[in-house]
């Protein structure tokens, strides 16, 4: 069934300038031009933040549009942070009271993020769909149908390549965008099992779908440009690792293995060239290289555009790729549609990706990566059968719109299945007020027995002192054409909402935010979305009868 989709609010406020997001920022913008196109008649809301709103504007259309959602860099606000704040002191309480002070420390964060900026975004631009290509679903309504795209999990994989503060927020990300989005998306069959390993998901909330980005660096790159002259080149006499230098990357290995690979037979004049994002481990990478002797066959190039990495892959003898751990791997694939052998780790998402197009060795033996690349520089007949099937294996990932039309029928799913659960809601109206145990969730409707003088329905409400959220918004609607009534219940308080009922009113209903899972505060292993407790609910009739509509029977 096809559905008609008017707006998709698109969060890209995760997006850095240059290079810093990595593959994931290439699949993004690539994905969004394709959507543009085959669905012209729905508009997309970027949502950026300041440090990448101007560099977006070639995304742009007649169908897409920018939406800043903070004017202010974040550099240079002058407020307090609690987030950094946290961050700053979290390492100097012991283990586990650290942990735990960093999962509360991001519900807290979580709520005051979504309460204090998100809560009404996706109501005021009244789009029909959210969508979250970088995981967090921060700016998620209860009732707009959310998408999730999942990468990878490599901090479950290699926990020590991250902070205690890291692992806690990415498992929360993760956890969240699990919990909250109708639909997921994974890069891989093998990110798509993990996924639903640690996350517990129904196989069926969770789809693969390729980076189909082959020809995105453009079919040939230009091999006689005078980028080679810059860097010291020459063309068919380099190898290349197209890599931000982040831990999993494997960079070190990577430098250990080409100087065993020097010392075993490689051609003196063949040079290994690094690629990506200025970050600190260069500086120890170029300092290990000039103790090796090897200073003058390394070359650090810094982040370089797509125009310029397209003529380095394209003049290149191979690429070699020794990452520890990949979702996808968008490399693989854009040095298979330019025809270049390919040398890879083993591990992780590679091989499903490569299949028989690339040497295959362990991203943690050094001598099984200096083989690789004595064979892929010594073997003619080993590079043309890589090339051969690199471009046949290649064809597979290089329609984007395929990998567009994919994520549409995605979006498609998802609005039809939040309509269906709507559906079932909105004839389910005998469910009581709140649950068993008196907490409520993020709605209540009240049915009242009409009048034909005002009524006065009396709520009884409580929040906790230990309760994450400082204050509790309820908005208030007797009927279909009357102002929404806001009431506020502060943390740590109990108050009574009184509510007049006008003649001929039948039912009264609350939208509860922000609401909270106790599972994720550590509080308890609650896993339930609730908001405030139901002490009791009352309704006062015009001869002075008080009808008591629910009474709590727990102290919660």
């Amino acid at each position: 069934m096809t559905v008609n989709i008017r707006k998709v609010a698109v969060d890209l406020t995760p997006v850095l300038p240059g290079g810093k997001n990595g593959g994931a920022k290439i699949f993004v913008i690539e994905l969004l031009k394709c959507l543009a196109e085959i669905a012209p008649s729905t508009e997309f809301i970027l949502l950026t933040q300041s440090a990448s709103h101007e560099e977006l504007i070639h995304l742009d259309r007649a169908n897409v549009r920018r939406h800043l959602t903070d004017g202010r860099p974040s550099q240079t606000r002058t407020r307090l942070n609690p987030k950094a704040l946290a961050l700053r002191f979290l390492p100097y309480l012991p283990g586990r009271l650290r942990n735990l002070a960093a999962r509360i420390g991001y519900q807290f964060f979580e709520i005051f993020r979504h309460h204090g900026r998100g809560a009404s975004l996706l109501k005021t631009l009244d789009v029909d769909l959210l969508f979250c290509p970088f995981t967090d679903p921060k700016y998620w309504e209860a009732d707009v149908p959310t998408v999730c795209t999942i990468y990878d999990l490599q901090y479950k994989k290699y926990p020590e390549f991250f902070s205690p503060e890291e692992l806690i927020h990415r498992d929360n990300v993760f956890l969240n965008a699990c919990k909250r989005a109708t639909m997921l998306a994974a890069i891989s069959d093998y990110s798509r099992t993990t996924a639903i390993h640690h996350g517990k998901i129904d196989p069926l909330k969770i789809r693969t779908v390729y980076l189909r980005l082959a020809q995105r660096l453009g079919q040939f790159g230009n091999k006689e440009s005078g980028l080679l002259r810059r860097y010291g080149l020459i063309n068919q006499r380099y190898f290349i690792y197209p890599a931000n230098f982040w831990r999993h990357k494997n960079h070190v290995m990577l430098i250990t293995a080409f100087g065993i690979a020097c010392r075993a037979g490689l051609p003196h004049d063949i040079k290994l060239v690094c690629t990506g994002d200025e970050l600190s481990q260069q500086d120890y990478l170029r300092s290990a290289s000039l103790a090796m002797g090897l200073a003058d066959r390394i070359i650090f190039t810094g982040y370089v555009p797509d125009n310029e990495l397209t003529d380095l892959m394209a003049a290149c003898m191979g690429v070699v790729f020794p990452s520890l751990y990949e979702g996808f791997g968008i490399p693989m694939v854009e040095a298979m549609a330019l025809g270049v052998p390919l040398a890879c780790s083993n591990a992780t998402s590679l091989p499903e990706v490569v299949g028989d197009a690339a040497i295959l060795f362990d991203p943690r033996s050094p001598t099984e990566l200096a083989d690789a690349m004595v064979l892929l520089a010594n073997s003619k007949a080993t590079r043309d059968r890589l090339i051969q099937a690199g471009t046949d294996r290649a064809k597979n990932f290089s329609n984007a719109e395929i990998m567009a039309e994919e994520y549409w029928d995605l979006f498609q799913s998802a609005v039809s299945q939040k309509k269906n659960e709507q559906a079932v809601v909105d004839v389910d109206r005998s469910l009581p007020l709140a649950y068993p145990d008196g907490w409520l969730s993020n709605f209540m409707r009240i049915p009242i027995e009409s009048s034909q003088a005002e009524q006065t329905l009396n709520i009884q409400v409580r929040a906790h002192k230990w309760q994450p959220q400082s204050e509790i918004v309820f908005r208030v609607k007797t009927n279909e054409n009357s102002e929404e009534e806001v009431m506020v219940l502060k943390r740590g308080s109990s108050k009574v909402f009184s509510i007049p009922i006008k003649p001929n009113q039948n039912v009264c209903e609350i939208s509860i935010l922000p609401t909270f899972s106790p599972f994720l505060i550590g509080q308890s292993g609650d896993k339930r979305e609730i908001s405030a407790f139901l002490s009791a609910c009352s309704l006062v009739r015009p001869n002075g009868d008080c009808v008591s509509l629910y009474s709590s029977k727990t102290t919660s």
